[in-house]
């Protein structure tokens, strides 16, 4: 599935969509929100969730050329990897 494939279903086709192709691949916290990141073939879906009541109210698909990525790739600390010769 592509990502215009995913962005023309309706909402719970979507949900079931990243539910069962996706895998989880990060995850932040906001002041009111819990931010779910999942990889569905070659893009990402971001699950924006009410971290009152646990309901997913937003959602969006991007690809990995995106800026949205960088806040989920920022903390992650390469320096202890070893290169390879």
């Amino acid at each position: 599935m592509t990502m215009f494939e995913f962005n023309q279903l309706d909402e719970l086709e979507q949900i079931e969509t990243f539910w069962v192709e996706g895998q989880k691949v990060g995850e932040r916290l906001g002041k009111s929100s819990r931010y779910v990141l999942y990889q569905v073939n070659d893009f990402y879906v971001e699950i924006k969730y009410n971290l009152v009541v646990n309901v997913i109210y937003a959602m969006r698909s991007f690809e990995c050329e995106s800026p949205y990525l960088d806040v989920y790739l920022l903390p992650i600390d390469i320096s202890a990897v070893k290169q390879q010769v």
